[in-house]
């Protein structure tokens, strides 16, 4: 894909744990960056601070700056905790086995109703309207108690995990929580996945407590705002709700003003509310409808979600320490939690402390993030979005005005809607959703009407949050799957970088805008491809071509079908500035003409995590996803989720072998000599040359080429050769370049050449 924007610097909290990325073969490496596949220059930092740096954050001194010594500030004071990345993982693989087979289970029933080629997009809509595709009451009744108990395990794993991260942070938390309060400073909350405890101290008290040893950063506790300024249909829900998909039995999450949940449109939806957590507005509420109000006229994206775990927004902290509650409570989890509100326009930094809380919950506890990206319009230059928009795992997400219209095509952003690129030219937003004169749930209902207008990118984020929950309930149960078939599926639309919208309109292809993110939201096509997607893994580049640093995958693409990259930057519990969020690794995306070396389109882009390919006409492709970075940090390999068209299939490399063959001849005359490749692979190499050893006596074409070899068939390279009198064993070797790596094999041919005496005739 052709990138808008490109950056030449990969910039962090300045705390952030970045090992360096070892060395790379045939690149400009040095103690702060490296070059990557793309040409730029990326810079990595270190996970110590320079000498004579302060703990305290720049923005927080300047504040204190402003204050007289006794009055209080709100702040977030970081503290280093013990790792807990081996437990949590040995977690996720005691449920593994049984997440696995209940997930093949669904699998196989959902196969049952796919048709068995590849089809165009037309095709499609003719199929899903056919009755094939349409479910029997049997294998509903069986999927829908599969999942359920899917739901319960997943629970209770993250739980677990929960309570684990919050048993490890609880005593250093507590140490200096105590030490706030000996100092005449209040204690707001805490936050066990980042270690993070949000208080309000004097400024007096700021060094010492910065001086304290666990101490590692304290910043500003910045204050929430709420992004608000016929969606269904015209984002293509009712696909899904008409083939029965509706979100049950999966739950949402949402940190906000409050759900009234009373509302007539929530009968039938569980609760489950934080204690002590209070209505303190509509917004909330209007958020929750959109998701899942089961109203005929009004009705959400997954109005058949099970329950509503909530809890009241506020500073940062606050926000991220009722994040940690959803999963460690006693609530069903969230498969999503909607995060419609911000905490400044993310113009001062790329990736702040606070942003990297949002990428620990979604990689430790496999729950997406949808975020709004602000209400702050247009910029020729500067980000726009607001935090945490920019941190790399989650879904932050663009307001699409669909004009009250089932049409897409006359649908643009709203003019209010904030765009990215972040401050070191990451791709943000994500994509795009309905956000404009959104009808929902009025959390006044009794005294005014049930439902309200409301416009905003916090009216689109739950828009997605929404289709989390349905492709939950279609069968993906990975986060940065979702989000790879979700961008995937979305049209791209174009802004051509220009503050009016009158320019604006839907593109071909692979194509990133800062507008529109990768595109607008397309549920009718996630809907069809819900299960078209890999999760796999890369070890670091090792040079070699054994498919353990890159793996193949191959099927068919029509022209402008897609295929969208999606790997997420780790960071254990105790993230960001408390020492382990890790340099995100470099993955890459190559997209090849099956049997062909020829690159037909590539996404090399150095710093962000999202990568695709689209292709230009009907082809039978080959997909190539590898690792560029040599090590990666904190890790031994890096999971990855791949979202295709579908009938796609992970494949091995060519794996060429020359089988014994035997020949022979008269000597002074050419001797046939047909040598056999054969491909045993899974997927079909480009041409092949054959090369001849030297063995004295024999002379003759030193080497031939054949053409590509089918995977599973054989190529043959005809020699003409001479031979004096004897028998010679000729060594052979066939060699393919091919996706970029280069297969090798070697064989023997037996040849015997002999002058034949004919007896006498009489």
């Amino acid at each position: 894909m052709t990138n808008v924007f490109r950056m030449t610097t990969l910039t962090a909290c300045v705390l952030s744990s970045l090992t360096l990325t070892a060395a790379k073969q045939g690149n400009d490496v040095g103690a702060t960056g490296y070059k990557g596949e793309d040409g730029l220059f990326y810079q990595l930092q270190s996970n110590t601070l320079q000498k004579g740096t302060s703990k305290i954050d720049a923005k927080l001194q300047q504040l204190a700056a402003k204050k007289s010594q006794d009055e209080l500030l709100d702040v977030i004071i970081f503290v280093k905790t013990d790792a807990v990345e081996k437990q949590l993982k040995a977690i996720d693989k005691r449920y593994q086995a049984q997440l696995e087979d209940l997930s093949k289970q669904l699998k196989s029933i959902d196969l049952k109703y796919r048709p068995a080629e590849s089809l165009s997009e037309k095709q499609e809509q003719e199929f899903m309207q056919s009755k094939a595709a349409m479910m029997t009451a049997q294998d509903k009744q069986v999927a829908r108690a599969t999942k359920k108990e899917l739901d319960d395990i997943r629970d209770q794993a993250r739980q677990e995990k929960a309570k684990l991260v919050e048993q490890i942070a609880q005593n250093k938390m507590r140490e200096i929580s105590d030490l706030v309060r000996a100092n005449g400073g209040k204690i707001q909350n805490q936050t066990a996945l980042n270690s993070a405890v949000g208080a309000q101290v004097s400024a007096a008290m700021l060094e010492q407590i910065a001086n304290y040893p666990a101490v590692t950063f304290i910043t500003v506790d910045a204050k929430p705002d709420y992004e608000v300024n016929v969606s269904v249909p015209s984002a293509r829900y009712n696909t899904w709700h008409s083939a029965n998909f509706d979100g049950y039995p999966y739950d949402f999450g949402v940190v906000d003003t409050g759900v009234r949940e009373n509302h007539p449109a929530f009968v039938g939806n569980n609760f489950c509310s934080k204690p002590g957590s209070s209505v303190t507005g509509d917004h909330g509420t209007h958020v929750a409808g959109i998701v899942i109000s089961d109203d005929a006229t009004y009705k959400g994206t997954a109005p058949g979600t099970d329950s509503v775990i909530w809890a009241n927004s506020g500073n940062q902290s606050t926000t991220m320490s009722n994040m940690q509650w959803m999963l460690s409570g006693t609530c069903q989890g969230p498969e999503v939690v909607n995060h419609s509100l911000g905490y400044g326009v993310a113009d001062d930094t790329d990736y702040s402390v606070t942003d990297a809380f949002y990428d620990a919950f979604v990689q430790n506890y496999n729950v997406m993030v949808t975020k709004s990206t602000g209400n702050s319009g247009w910029s020729d230059s500067a980000p726009r979005i607001t935090h945490p928009a920019p941190a790399y795992n989650l879904m932050a997400v663009a307001n699409m005005n669909d004009r009250n219209t089932t049409s897409r095509t006359d649908d643009v952003r709203s003019g209010s809607s904030s765009v990215g690129p972040t401050l070191n030219g990451r791709r943000k937003p994500d994509i795009a959703a309905p956000g404009s004169a959104i009808m929902s749930t009025n959390s006044d209902w009794q005294s005014e009407a049930d439902f309200i207008s409301k416009s905003g990118t916090s009216m689109a984020a739950p828009h997605v949050a929404g289709a989390i929950i349905l492709m939950e309930d279609g069968g993906n149960h990975t986060a940065m799957a979702q989000k790879a078939v979700l961008i995937n599926t979305a049209d791209a639309w174009d802004s051509k970088n220009t503050a009016t919208t009158s320019d604006d309109g839907q593109v071909s292809g692979s194509h990133w805008d800062k507008s529109y993110g990768w595109g607008y939201i397309d549920m009718w096509e996630s809907h069809y491809n819900r299960g078209d997607y890999f999760v796999s893994s890369v070890i670091p580049r090792n040079n070699n071509n054994v498919a353990n640093d890159y793996k193949l995958f191959k099927g068919k693409m029509y022209a402008n079908e897609k295929a969208t990259l999606v790997w997420q930057r780790r960071a254990n519990f105790a993230s960001g500035p408390t020492g382990n969020a890790y340099n995100l690794s470099d993955l890459n995306l190559r997209l090849y003409q099956e049997g062909s070396n020829v690159l037909k389109d590539s996404d090399f882009d150095g710093d962000d995590n999202v990568h695709q390919v689209a292709a230009a006409g009907t082809m039978d492709a080959v997909i190539k996803v590898y690792a560029w970075s040599s090590s990666f940090d904190g890790a031994s390999s890096e999971s990855f989720a791949l979202a295709t068209e579908e009938n796609f299939a992970q494949v091995t490399p060519p794996s060429l072998q020359i089988p014994s063959q035997s020949f022979s001849g008269t000597p002074f005359t050419a001797i046939p000599v047909a040598v056999k490749v054969r491909n045993n692979g899974g997927v079909d190499s480009c041409s092949v040359t054959v090369t001849r050893g030297n063995v004295s006596g024999v002379s003759g074409p030193t080497s031939v080429s054949i053409a590509s070899i089918a995977d599973g068939g054989e190529g043959v390279a005809n020699f003409s050769l001479n031979a004096a009198n004897g028998s010679y064993s000729i060594p052979f070797t066939a060699t393919t370049t091919c996706y970029n790596e280069t297969f090798t094999t070697s064989g023997t041919i037996s040849l015997r050449s002999q002058i034949i005496i004919l007896p006498p005739s009489f």
